[in-house]
């Protein structure tokens, strides 16, 4: 379920006027290989159909996988055992000139027995998600977010970055 403090920050973000420039999200896997699939983009369900997925590639512990995005951009990111798996969104915060861009989490995972994700969302800041749960933060570059399984074992660390000049 969906909380309606995050339903409140995705509304924000989706409703806001101006565009931040694209990021580069860097998908950095700890432990075992990630898949990382393109979901399209907030809102293009109708065009692309509810369930679009286009593999962007593989993170592998030590060589992290990135790509460029845009607002309302999704991600999906599957473990190699497929125990693990995630939704992530990147919106435009326009309002926030020190956090420009917001990133949503959702545990995708709805097995039984559940599957719990953790996010570390700082040196310090920590948060459960429970099957279906999700949670968004408002965010700048550099900053990264680290998903942990329920055991604490870090999976994937995800972060933005500048688009280089030269792509």
């Amino acid at each position: 379920m969906v909380s309606k403090l995050v339903l409140s920050m995705i509304s924000a973000f989706l409703l806001a006027g101006v565009k931040a420039e694209p990021a580069m999200v860097s998908f950095d896997a700890q432990h075992g290989d990630i898949g990382v699939y393109y979901g399209g983009l907030v809102g293009e369900e109708n065009e692309l159909g509810a369930d679009f997925e286009a593999l962007v590639g593989i993170a592998k512990k030590g060589t992290p996988l990135r790509t460029v995005a845009d607002d309302k951009s999704i991600f999906i990111l599957r473990s190699s055992d497929l125990k693990f798996r995630a939704k992530v969104t990147l919106y435009d915060v326009p309002d926030q000139s020190d956090r420009p861009f917001g990133l949503a989490f959702k545990n995708l995972a709805q097995d039984d027995p559940t599957y719990h994700v953790e996010l570390k969302h700082s040196s310090s800041g920590f948060q459960w998600l429970p099957p279906g749960g999700e949670v968004a933060h408002a965010t700048d570059y550099a900053h990264s977010f680290e998903l942990r399984n329920g055991k604490k074992k870090s999976l994937v660390s995800v972060r933005l970055d500048r688009v280089p000049k030269e792509l």
